[in-house]
Formats: structure tokens, C-alpha cells, sequence
């Protein structure tokens, strides 16, 4: 879109140009004829032609350096606003890379929170496991113990018996 409007200021610049020695060439065809139709002497014609050419020309240059400000001023004032729209743009860019990279940070932070919840409770199980099996175990001893006690006293018993 930039490219566009500097083309187009440049092509109105061009067509300023023209119609400005367009018009100095009108001005100075149509003094030279009025010059040449009075009545004076030759001398006197080339030195009002001459002071004529050089005010004509002195305007016209004039003109073309106000006509050449006004198009850098402008194409300045177009890049600026060029520029002024970049940098928003890459604030905004910035802005959106930081609040994506604070999510992302904030999610591996949950995540290592996750994974120590995860091996706590991993840990935990593994000791709930270890208790249960020991308690398994001294209660298969205890059975044993009392089968043995009962066996022992069932023997008794019959040695009685008998």
C-alpha cells in the first residue's frame, strides 16, 4: 500500500511539473508576442524579453522547488506514518510473544507441579504398597503362629483324650 500511494504522489508530482512549464511556456510565448507587437526599439525589446525570461524562469524555478518540497514532505510524512504503523505492529508482536511465552512458562511451571504431585503420590503408593505387604506378611506369620499353637494344642488335646 505504501509503494501505491509514493507512485501515485510521484505521478501527480510529475503532472504538477508539466502543467508549471506548461504554463511558463505559455506565459512566455504570449509576452514575447505582446513584446514584439509594440512599437520600441529592438534593444529595447531583448532587454524587456531578457528581464521577462528571467522573472519567468525565477517563478518557475520557484514553483518547481515548492512543488519538489511538497512532495518529499509528503512522501516523508507517509513513511513516518509507515513507520508509526510498523512499530504499533511490532509492539503489538512483542506483546503477544510475551504474553505467549508468560503462558508457556506458567504451564511448564503447573506441569513441574504435576509431575512432583505425580511422584509424590507415586512414592506414596509405593510406601502404602510396602506397608501392606508387610502387614500381609507379619499376618501370614501370625496365622502360621496360631495354626501351630492350635495344631500344638490339638495334639495335646488328643495325648489328653488318649
Amino acid at each position: 500500500m505504501h509503494e501505491k500511494t509514493k507512485t501515485e504522489q510521484v505521478e501527480t508530482h510529475r503532472a504538477a511539473l508539466k502543467k508549471a512549464r506548461e504554463d511558463y511556456n505559455n506565459r512566455i510565448t504570449a509576452a514575447r508576442k505582446e513584446i514584439e507587437s509594440k512599437r520600441t526599439s529592438e534593444i529595447a525589446k531583448k532587454d524587456e524579453l531578457l528581464e521577462l525570461e528571467r522573472k519567468t524562469k525565477d517563478q518557475l524555478d520557484s514553483k518547481l522547488r515548492n512543488l519538489e518540497f511538497k512532495l518529499l514532505a509528503a512522501v516523508k510524512s507517509e513513511e513516518k506514518a509507515e513507520a508509526s504503523k510498523e512499530n504499533n505492529l511490532e509492539g503489538k508482536y512483542r506483546q503477544t510473544v510475551t504474553d505467549l511465552m508468560d503462558r508457556v512458562n506458567l504451564l511448564i511451571d503447573e506441569n513441574g507441579d504435576l509431575k512432583a504431585k505425580l511422584s509424590a503420590s507415586r512414592q506414596s503408593h509405593k510406601v502404602a504398597v510396602n506397608e501392606a505387604e508387610k502387614e500381609v506378611e507379619e499376618l501370614r506369620r501370625e496365622v502360621k503362629q496360631v495354626r501351630g499353637l492350635l495344631l500344638a494344642n490339638q495334639s495335646e488335646a488328643e495325648r489328653a483324650k488318649k
